[in-house]
């Protein structure tokens, strides 16, 4: 794994991934922790569990400017991180919401 270097931009979550988050008092710190781990994952080039070539798609994305993605889990939901292109905001958000 390579460090990628690329802006983040705006760092937002969707409503569900928010409301998620923030639930249960007894889990909110834990899952907002779990999403500092997977941005910090992610800044550094692991794309999560994405398949091999989105992987690679994402190495170029990041030299060539296009936009970014990465699946993790969070307990036992899916969330995913989008960079857009023009590397003004990245997002959490679940698969349904896309």
């Amino acid at each position: 794994m390579t460090i990628a270097k690329f802006e983040l931009g705006q760092l937002v979550t969707t409503k569900g991934v928010n409301t998620y988050v923030n639930s249960d008092p007894e889990t909110a710190i834990s899952r907002t922790g779990q999403l500092m781990s997977i941005i910090s994952r992610y800044m550094q080039g692991d794309w999560g569990d994405c398949h091999p070539e989105d992987a690679e798609a994402n190495n170029v994305a990041v030299a060539e400017g296009h936009r970014i993605m990465g699946s993790y889990k969070i307990d036992q939901e899916v969330v995913w991180v989008i960079t857009e292109w023009d590397r003004s905001v990245t997002t959490f958000l679940f698969p349904d919401e896309y």
